[in-house]
């Protein structure tokens, strides 16, 4: 089951107010009975465990302390295998490095617990709040992660941005922490550079896949070997070692695409790279399962008639449908639709039966 701690936002729990009261008249629960109390999702065992930890009821051995905190260390990294209160114990543990109560006592081995949670859990918000806790020792396991590169350093720059000291810690480290997303991260982090031989239709072998920025720049010059290398990327001939780096470099292609309302050379080499990376010729090429989306994209934001013959080689039974469709609105669309559907092989036959049904409102200068 997925671990809530892996997502980058969760929840805030509200740590009750103190009901000294209430407390006179009933004793504070045990470390016992909070573990419980958080596993069955209850909100107010944050509350208990905080002040277990900060020592606000009853002075505790350090190794007590770390006993129970080793609990709620166990919750946090079991997360919803083990009851609903993962969220809760890691956020008890955050609110015990600092408190605001009388006689409370910060826990002294806050970072320490977190810590363990990271390692069982890779979170970046988790990292973030270790930072908090210990700029010095945070900053150290931020700097082991970059280095790593890949997912971990992606890691260490999601919890930068969010830390209190995280931009000092940045620039101190010569990271740049530019726009947040996933797309970001991959092209930062990760690898690019592929390295397998694969045959080439022109009879070419590749010992080295450039970066995909390169093969942008070659396909942005119509260059006939930056168009086999991206129909290579994305039929899988690359071997790229993450799948979201499919769809990322077809990203990259989408915006080539829409650039100029798709009224470019680039944008046509772009379709041409989709087209025939959805029906690939190489033996060992699997056909990019995104390509008719992509191209719709690209439809979508140029209404561009290219785009539209695209869709119609891609997949025609799908895009005949979607045809039908524009070629009744009362927009230029549709003028653009009837003149691709006309090409089509039943596409006269629809014609004809749209317009004995008199559904075909936009009037078109060419026939």
């Amino acid at each position: 089951m997925k671990n809530a701690l892996t997502r980058l936002a969760l929840p805030a729990v509200v740590l009750l107010p103190d009901n000294s009261t209430a407390q006179e008249a009933t004793p504070p629960p045990t470390p016992q009975e909070v573990l419980e109390g958080l596993r069955q999702g209850h909100i107010e065992a944050a509350t208990d465990a905080v002040a277990i930890l900060t020592q606000l009821h009853k002075r505790r051995p350090r190794s007590e302390l770390d006993a129970f905190a080793d609990g709620l260390v166990a919750l946090a990294i079991a997360g919803d295998e083990d009851g609903p209160g993962a969220t809760t114990a890691l956020f008890a543990l955050i609110e015990s490095a600092t408190t605001v109560q009388p006689n409370a006592v910060p826990y002294a081995g806050v970072y320490d617990a977190l810590h363990k949670v990271f390692r069982g859990t890779k979170s970046s918000f988790v990292l973030r709040h270790m930072i908090d806790v210990d700029p010095r020792r945070g900053k150290e396991v931020v700097r082991v992660l970059l280095a790593r590169r890949g997912d971990d350093a992606c890691t260490a720059d999601y919890a930068l941005r969010d830390a209190r000291d995280g931009a000092a810690i940045a620039q101190e480290l010569g990271i740049e922490l530019g726009d947040i997303s996933v797309h970001y991260c991959l092209v930062k982090y990760h690898d690019y550079r592929q390295t397998f031989t694969a045959p080439l239709p022109q009879g070419t072998e590749i010992l080295s896949m450039p970066p995909h920025h390169d093969v942008l720049a070659q396909l942005r010059e119509g260059d006939a070997e930056g168009i086999e290398l991206a129909i290579a990327i994305l039929t899988g001939m690359a071997r790229l070692n993450n799948p979201a780096l499919y769809d990322l470099f077809a990203d990259s292609l989408l915006e080539m695409a829409v650039a100029y309302e798709g009224a470019s050379a680039a944008a046509d080499w772009a379709l041409a790279v989709l087209v025939r990376s959805a029906h690939p010729v190489h033996a060992d090429a699997e056909p990019y399962a995104n390509a008719y989306l992509y191209v719709d994209l690209v439809f979508q934001a140029t209404q561009s008639q290219a785009a539209l013959e695209s869709l119609v080689e891609i997949d025609p039974a799908r895009a005949q449908a979607l045809l039908t469709e524009l070629a009744q609105r009362d927009q230029v669309v549709a003028c653009k639709a009837r003149t691709v559907l006309a090409g089509t092989v039943d596409g006269p036959r629809v014609l004809r039966d749209l317009e004995g049904r008199g559904v075909l409102k936009y009037r078109c200068d060419d026939p």
